[in-house]
């Protein structure tokens, strides 16, 4: 008796068992996909906790920089201040003569307003705001990229597509949470539609970013 014989004599006398080797290879496969999807979802949280990691790192190593930066500002200052003194040199305060009473609104009129030099209007000037230093390579990358095309806005998708990494879930997810971190940083604005923030999830249409902000590497 050939094999393929056999195999039809054990169908034909064995119909039950037959049908639950089926039922059970097909509960196997439905199974092997499930566990695929969990490795996929652990994939990418994983992803994401070592980006949010990295971006965590990169802070505390700013705020190192900046505290260090503020004792030797101090420490400077300290040294003119005492140069200065030395000098009989240093800030001096401007008085201003007795001005007629202001009118009942208040408000000096022209010509009861203090005149002053160019150096007094520029102590009062806002000073503009200072380029956000970066340090993490990956974030001078996206930052690199984004600057081809600064005035206009960039998905995670883009962004991921341009760095070349791959653009499944897991790939634009680590490349948001990077994008997410350096709109903390300032550096970076975050555009979302009505549409998304209604949304569980957001999609790639309706999430975008900018760069806001002058950034530097040192």
């Amino acid at each position: 008796m050939t094999s393929s014989t056999q195999h039809r004599f054990y169908a034909e006398s064995h119909p039950h068992a037959v049908e639950w080797l089926q039922l059970f290879i097909k509960d196997c496969a439905r199974r092997i996909d499930m566990h695929d999807q969990t490795l996929t979802r652990l994939r990418a949280s994983i992803a994401a906790t070592e980006a949010e990691q990295q971006a965590v790192r990169e802070a505390q190593n700013q705020a190192q920089v900046t505290l260090d930066s503020f004792a030797t500002a101090e420490t400077t200052v300290l040294g003119l201040q005492s140069l200065a003194a030395q000098w009989g040199q240093g800030p001096r305060l401007h008085t201003v003569p007795d001005q007629p009473s202001a009118p009942a609104s208040g408000v000096p009129t022209a010509d009861q307003q203090p005149e002053g030099t160019e150096a007094d209007t520029a102590l009062y000037e806002t000073p503009s705001k200072p380029p956000v230093v970066i340090t993490g390579e990956r974030s001078l990358e996206i930052l690199t990229i984004m600057s081809e095309r600064s005035d206009d806005r960039w998905s995670a998708g883009e962004v991921t597509k341009k760095l070349g990494e791959p653009e499944d879930d897991a790939g634009v997810s680590r490349v948001r949470t990077r994008l997410d971190y350096l709109c903390r940083r300032g550096v970076l604005e975050k555009i979302e539609s009505p549409k998304a923030r209604k949304a569980t999830q957001p999609g790639e249409a309706y999430v975008h970013y900018r760069i806001s902000a002058a950034w530097t590497t040192s």
